[in-house]
This record gives C-alpha cells, structure tokens and sequence, in this order.
C-alpha cells in the first residue's frame, strides 16, 4: 500500500489533516521526530505540536519537511497544476495548510529555472505566524488590512500601500493586527522551497 492511501482522510470541505499526515509520513519512513528534526532543521517540540495540529506550520517549514521525507509539498496541501507562464485570475485557485489559517493564491508561472515564487496571501483575524528563517530574500506589499512584521527583533506596522523587502535568514514572524478583518499581500520571494510542486521535480 502506498504513503498516500494509508494517510487520514481530508476533513470536512477539503482541509488536510496535516499534523497526521506529517506524523503517519514519518513513520512509514521509519523515523524518530529527532531524524525529522535533524534533516528539516526544525525543533522536535514543534514538530510534536505540528503532528498534534497544536501548531500550523509555514509553507517554508512545510516544504522543508516535505523535503526531508523525500516527497513534494503536495502531499501534505493542495496544490494546483502547473501554471505555465501566463496565469488567469479567473481561473486562479486558492490552496492552504490547515482550515482557518492563512490562504495562498499562486501568482507566479512555472518553468525550467524560476528563480521566484509569488503568491497572494490573506491573513485571518488575530493571525499570528509562525518564527520563521531560511535562504533567500522576501517582498511584501500590503493590498488590504494592518499587518506588522517582526524582523529581527525589530516591529514594522504596514498599512495598505506599504511595502518591505527583506533577508529571509533574518528571523521573521506576520501578525494581522486586526482582531475582526483579514489582511491581503502580495509575496514575493526567492527561496525555491516555497516554489509549489506536485510534480516529479523536488521543491
């Protein structure tokens, strides 16, 4: 039997069961949450909280967990075709991690060597992301909603219009500010990671 027909079934209206997909991968992979940890550069304890759906996880963390079992991001996430190089907003799908959380619109094509991802990120109300750092470089545009970035240790208040261009190796975390409206930005980054694939080509 494969990985992908012995995982838990999607919850009600598509949503994933990502932290059982993450742990039930990783045992069928033979491996403790330290190999996990080890090969993804990520900490046992929140990888316990990811399994346990105490945490949701990145789409950069997710990527390198993905990475390090061998399989795409698609396995954990919905993930839409290739998009070649034109891609229609009317046809434009919207993917997620886990229900509630933050919702992407991919934005940029797929080709042999890209060398940036884009997406069109929405924010729920209250939304604290996770501390996150990895290779590349980050630029955010802020198209609705008050968003604050801490990067390094430093707080910036974005409000719409307002744009940042960043490190990512430089500790960063999003917070939607408000309590009761979603925030939208456009992403742009570099790292290939984050590059969404369901194909054969690792991310």
């Amino acid at each position: 039997m494969s990985d992908v027909e012995e995982l838990p079934s999607p919850k009600p209206g598509g949503a994933p069961n990502v932290g059982p997909r993450i742990r039930t991968l990783r045992r069928s992979r033979n491996m403790t949450l330290q190999d996990l940890g080890s090969a993804s550069g990520l900490s046992v304890g929140y990888l316990s909280q990811l399994e346990r759906d105490i945490a949701t996880p990145s789409m950069s963390s997710l990527a390198r967990i993905a990475h390090a079992m061998g399989v795409q991001i698609g396995h954990f996430m919905p993930v839409s075709g290739a998009a070649g190089i034109v891609n229609r907003a009317a046809s434009r799908e919207t993917t997620w991690i886990n229900e509630g959380g933050m919702t992407y619109q991919r934005l940029h094509g797929d080709f042999p060597g890209a060398t940036f991802s884009a997406f069109r990120i929405t924010l729920p109300p209250g939304f604290v992301g996770e501390i996150d750092r990895h290779d590349g470089e980050e630029f955010v545009s802020v198209e609705s909603g008050q968003v604050r970035f801490d990067i390094d240790g430093h707080r910036h208040e974005l409000a719409p219009g307002d744009t940042m261009h960043f490190r990512s190796d430089m500790r960063h975390q999003a917070f939607n500010l408000s309590e009761t409206a979603a925030a939208v930005v456009f992403w742009l980054g570099t790292s290939p990671v984050l590059r969404l694939r369901d194909g054969g080509s690792r991310v």
